[in-house]
């Protein structure tokens, strides 16, 4: 079975405006995909209200530290687990600097991602264009 990852780890608007559309038309561009999401604290708990039967894992409040290192260290853990999945793709929405790190490293280390947005600094993001085709997952 395919596995799809749908990382939205910003506020619960983003995830109510976004994460939850994006998961919906995910799960019905691929319905025999397991589509799972990553998501912080309040967004994770949206999540799952709005699609009980999907898997739902992610920080809770106090595992996003504040310092930039601690917090660094918590995303590259994320990132050893998100490899050790084996996802088939992984579908990055956010603009904060730390989610669009994550999804950088995935990418340089060889995973399937579809990054919308890159950070660029200042609190700048740009958008990247739209992932390639041949990289889709084939139903």
């Amino acid at each position: 079975m395919n596995k799809i990852l749908i990382i939205n780890m910003l506020g619960v608007a983003e995830v109510a405006s976004i994460g939850i559309p994006a998961l919906r038309y995910v799960k019905q561009q691929f319905p025999d995909a397991e589509v799972q999401v990553l998501s912080f604290a309040e967004g994770k708990r949206l999540f799952e209200l709005a699609e009980p039967n999907c898997t739902v894992w992610g920080l809770e409040n106090g595992q996003w530290p504040d310092d930039f290192f601690p917090a660094l260290e918590a995303f590259l853990g994320l990132a050893e687990h998100i490899v050790g999945e084996g996802y088939k793709q992984i579908i990055q929405l956010d603009t904060a600097f730390l989610p669009c790190f994550l999804a950088r490293f995935l990418k340089d280390a060889g995973e399937p991602v579809a990054q919308l947005f890159e950070y660029v600094g200042t609190g700048t993001v740009r958008w990247l264009q739209p992932p390639d085709p041949d990289r889709r997952i084939r139903q």
